[in-house]
């Protein structure tokens, strides 16, 4: 667990004291005591917390529309994150980096500092993302051959495009290649078609960055977001994908543990999905979909 014992000690006697304070109406958030409390809090939280925080913390500050008074808090807290993030060392991170820059450029976005940008619909671009979309579809036959491992990095970095719940970036993605342990996946996932695939991608959420936040909903919104842009993305480069759910709702907490166990995964990571990817053998035809009009039953036409 981060910080010192100290440090713990120090954060529970502020909370109390400023809990007692904000009993009997004397609260002053921007006060000593609430600094020091946030400041111990800061000591004792995950790196994966610290991390998630700096990146939404810094959000929240890139977002327009604020009151003066707010930005100054939102700065305040800021530094205070990267304060700690400095201790931490995590000044090579790009979340870290990218709320440095905020706060040298004095950052305080508004509305009318922006510039209208003239519109006009990019239909080509449309065009060739739909083929993509109309085009991906479920492949579970695949040829016994791999391919260059380093093509799941891109697609990965194209994943994590998607947006994610107020910015946390808190999904992991883990590659297994390994026959022996994807036919483990496979009899745990029970599903025997996995076996035929070169890779296995299990994508998880770091429950320590998602602390105080949704977490029964939020990682997996954000997973889902980031799956969906995977799948385009493989189907765009002509691989075969097949995006197995794994949550713990649908597969059991007992085969999450075997899966554990199989793979050594470590406590903070949550299986949410494993996708399978191989190169196409044969491709079934994709079912149909119903037009727009059928998802919009409201909409008057």
């Amino acid at each position: 667990m981060p910080g010192t014992l100290f440090d713990r000690t120090a954060y529970c006697a502020f909370a109390l004291a400023t809990k007692t304070l904000d009993y009997f109406g004397k609260a002053d958030k921007n006060g000593t005591l609430f600094q020091q409390k946030r400041k111990y809090l800061l000591r004792i939280i995950p790196t994966a917390k610290a991390l998630s925080e700096i990146a939404a913390v810094a959000h929240v500050l890139y977002h327009p529309m604020k009151r003066d008074e707010d930005v100054q808090s939102i700065k305040n807290h800021l530094r205070s994150l990267l304060a700690e993030g400095r201790r931490r060392k995590l000044q090579e991170h790009e979340t870290f980096k990218w709320a440095e820059r905020l706060l040298a450029d004095g950052y305080a976005p508004s509305l009318k500092d922006g510039s209208e940008m003239p519109w006009a619909p990019k239909i080509d671009r449309m065009k060739t993302y739909r083929s993509f979309a109309k085009e991906r579809t479920t492949v579970r036959d695949v040829l016994p051959r791999k391919f260059d491992r380093a093509i799941i990095h891109d697609l990965i970095e194209i994943a994590v495009e998607a947006p994610s719940s107020c910015n946390k970036q808190g999904l992991r993605f883990i590659i297994y290649d390994d026959p022996a342990l994807i036919e483990k996946i496979a009899a745990i996932k029970r599903q025997a078609f996995l076996k035929k695939f070169p890779y296995i991608l299990a994508c998880c959420f770091d429950k320590e960055a998602y602390m105080g936040t949704d977490i029964a909903m939020t990682p997996y919104l954000d997973a889902g977001g980031a799956l969906v842009n995977l799948a385009n993305a493989a189907t765009a480069l002509g691989l075969g994908a097949c995006w197995c759910n794994f949550s713990i709702k649908n597969a059991g907490a007992y085969r999450h543990h075997l899966f554990r166990q199989a793979v050594d995964l470590p406590k903070n990571l949550i299986p949410v999905s494993f996708v399978a990817l191989g190169i196409p053998g044969k491709v079934l035809p994709k079912p149909p979909r119903e037009p727009a009009r059928f998802y919009l039953p409201y909409e008057k036409t």
